[in-house]
């Protein structure tokens, strides 16, 4: 992979691709889709917070049919950090990861980089220390974290794995969408599917409150195939479970507490809004949290995942379990 980059400025960049942009004529994230990367990344490429890839402004030159005088860009050629990795067996962990990479994750076009992005604010301990530790457990190597502004990203480069990933178990790299199937190795065992679910509802899922005194739990996607892959491995573990263009809902009560119990969410964020359902019949409203105020150290165990050594596969433990024996702190609601 190439790794010479544009070395100038960020206003200079930024001027450079709003030019492109005017003479290309497609939006953002068309460009992204021509790039094969996600809007985000384009995105930087153009606030210059990240240096573009040579070989992508090429690209986009090219597309654009302008003239640009290469000879008076500076390139630079960029050293990245890589991780020596083993490669795990298909397990539990691993479709958990891979249901993680295919919500809030990322397999990049440049450096062999394998990226989980999540919000810095609700979902930073869920990423520091569960995703951190899975990661380590499975390939054996240590992540290492990049923080913006809103979001923090949890980073492994390695070509080793990077192949591994999109060889073995057709995870697209680059752009995700239109592009995403259901691994065929999650389909080979009923835990498995549940660890795959697991993995993407931590990342791209959500548990809200529907009415006052009623939830859902939903699931979100842009990929109408992928969506309705997962819609049906929910059928295939016995869940009534809706689906939508964009969404899978699930709604009735019992079936609520069913995911909680079969599917065993990971993301403490979720563990603690439905605990807080469980308490007091309403689900607070994200808005409503003060996440800095709640002690989510309650809901960790120590440090590691030990598959096969608890019932409990996982960092968190579920609610009903002795270690979390006192009630949640519900901080300045208005529930």
């Amino acid at each position: 992979m190439d790794n010479s980059y544009l070395n100038i400025g960020k206003e200079e960049q930024h001027k450079l691709l709003q030019t492109i942009k005017q003479n290309i004529g497609m939006t953002w994230t068309q460009i992204s889709e021509f790039l094969e990367v996600n809007r985000s990344t384009v995105l930087f490429y153009n606030s210059g917070t990240i240096k573009i890839p040579q070989n992508n402004l090429l690209k986009l030159i090219q597309k654009a049919n302008i003239t640009v005088n290469l000879n008076k860009l500076k390139f630079v050629t960029l050293k990245f950090r890589t991780h020596e990795v083993s490669l795990p067996a298909m397990s539990e962990q691993l479709a958990e990861f891979l249901g993680i990479v295919y919500g809030d994750g990322c397999l990049t076009t440049e450096n062999y980089g394998i990226i989980i992005s999540e919000g810095i604010v609700s979902d930073k301990i869920y990423i520091e220390s569960h995703v951190k530790q899975l990661m380590k457990n499975l390939f054996q190597a240590e992540p290492w974290f990049r923080y913006q502004r809103n979001v923090v990203h949890c980073n492994l480069s390695s070509k080793k794995a990077h192949q591994y990933l999109a060889f073995e178990f057709s995870i697209p790299v680059g752009y995700k969408k239109g592009r995403m199937h259901i691994p065929k190795q999650v389909y080979e065992q009923a835990e498995y599917k549940k660890a795959f679910l697991r993995g993407l509802f931590d990342t791209d899922g959500g548990f809200h409150r529907h009415h006052t005194h009623s939830a859902q739990i939903e699931i979100t996607s842009h990929d109408p195939v992928f969506l309705k892959e997962v819609w049906n491995m929910f059928l295939d573990l016995g869940f009534n479970a809706k689906i939508g263009k964009e969404q899978i809902w699930i709604l009735d009560r019992n079936e609520i507490d069913k995911f909680f119990q079969k599917i065993k969410p990971n993301n403490p964020k979720h563990l603690y809004k439905y605990q807080v359902y469980k308490e007091t019949g309403i689900v607070p409203r994200h808005k409503d949290i003060h996440y800095a105020e709640i002690n989510f150290e309650k809901y960790l165990q120590e440090p590691g995942i030990g598959p096969g050594l608890r019932p409990w596969q996982g960092r968190f433990m579920p609610l009903e379990h002795t270690c979390i024996s006192q009630k949640a702190t519900i901080a300045k609601t208005a529930i």
